[in-house]
């Protein structure tokens, strides 16, 4: 029975790790194939508040060593997120 509860415990942690994944390439790819290049800053700004979320799940738990990496990830998504909104709405 404790394998079973580790291997449970660990199928959320996979999942969030391919969402992951999957953000990232919705960040990079919508833009750079200039297919639905709307898709890139609302995606940044999705990863934002997975990054947001996040801090709240590890500050609950009172795991700090994390934090400094998810605030990083949020600003340079937030970055993405400005920069690349104000560029669709000059053209």
């Amino acid at each position: 029975m404790g394998n079973l509860k580790s291997n449970s415990s660990i199928i959320p942690i996979r999942i969030l790790g391919v969402l992951e994944l999957l953000g990232c390439i919705g960040i990079i790819v919508p833009w750079l194939s200039d297919i639905a290049p709307i898709l890139t800053p609302m995606a940044a700004t999705a990863f934002c508040s997975i990054m947001l979320a996040g801090m709240v799940v590890h500050v609950k738990k009172k795991e700090y060593k994390m934090l400094p990496m998810l605030i990083i990830v949020f600003i340079l998504s937030a970055i993405v997120a400005y920069f690349r909104f104000a560029a669709l709405a000059s053209q």
